[in-house]
């Protein structure tokens, strides 16, 4: 970005913290310059540059500049112009936490400024199931959660192995087997040999998280997925999340969430 010049990008808000007695520091996900640290002026003050707000899962498109006299990462936030829904999202708690979940992983997993157009637009679109142009409808089941888990850490080169041995790249089970051996720290997958004393889960718990992992997946099959038995489900998030675990560096608060709410997060007591 040139010195002082503003550029108007997409972004999706991931989270804001306070700075000082009227500003914001606001952390945005964009598809050019990757995750950004801005600082809003008077935001806690003023609402007339914000008029939307500024909350974790808003998309729309960001003012930023970086100042001329400053070597600091932190860019100038001029404005943001929301353009989707979101203002009603606290009416719906089920809504809020799969927001507050999917703004809080992605903020903890990216790292630095580097344009990624695709996790980007993964994110979008994890939102705007969560949050369509009408909250008439029912809100998502939790599989559109283990959907953007897997996606997310595919497009970080965190993915683990669903298919082969990690080890050694062979098939992990034979055909007629119905457990296939894990383990998160080791890779995920294990054939025979090298997963001789690692966890047993069911294979197809394993073989539907590859296929979430995919480039695509509809909504009918999102459906599918959170239609299958509690047992399913869990074993389903219990995968992702373990996998997640071994990338994160602190608990995350919005786990508080699905506990209070009995829905299906990673440490939700329904799925």
């Amino acid at each position: 970005m040139a010195p002082a010049q503003p550029e108007t990008v997409p972004a999706v808000i991931l989270r804001t913290r306070p700075l000082g007695d009227a500003d914001l520091v606001v952390v945005l996900m964009t598809p050019t310059h990757g995750k950004v640290e801005a600082a809003a002026r008077n935001a806690r003050k003023s609402r007339k540059r914000f008029a939307g707000g500024l909350s974790p899962g808003m998309r729309g498109n960001a003012s930023i500049a970086r100042s001329a006299r400053s070597t600091s990462a932190l860019l100038r936030l001029g404005g943001f112009e929301p353009t989707a829904l979101h203002a009603d999202v606290g009416r719906d708690l089920t809504r809020f936490a799969f927001v507050a979940y999917v703004c809080e992983l992605t903020d903890e997993l990216v790292l630095g400024q580097q344009p990624d157009p695709k996790l980007f637009s993964e994110l979008c679109a994890v939102l705007e199931i969560i949050l369509p142009g009408t909250l008439d409808a029912r809100a998502p089941g939790p599989a559109v959660l283990r959907r953007y888990e897997l996606v997310l850490l595919r497009e970080l080169g965190l993915l683990p192995a669903l298919r082969q041995c990690a080890v050694c790249g062979r098939t992990a089970r034979a055909p007629v087997d119905t457990r296939v051996a894990f383990e998160a720290r080791h890779g995920g997958v294990l054939c025979a040999e090298h997963g001789s004393r690692a966890t047993r889960l069911d294979a197809t718990v394993v073989a539907v998280a590859a296929a979430l992992s995919g480039e695509h997946t509809d909504a009918a099959g999102l459906a599918e997925i959170d239609q299958r038995p509690p047992g399913f489900r869990r074993g389903l998030r219990d995968v992702t999340y373990g996998v997640l675990r071994q990338h994160l560096r602190r608990p995350l608060r919005s786990l508080a969430l699905f506990r209070q709410l009995a829905i299906g997060g990673p440490r939700g007591s329904e799925d």
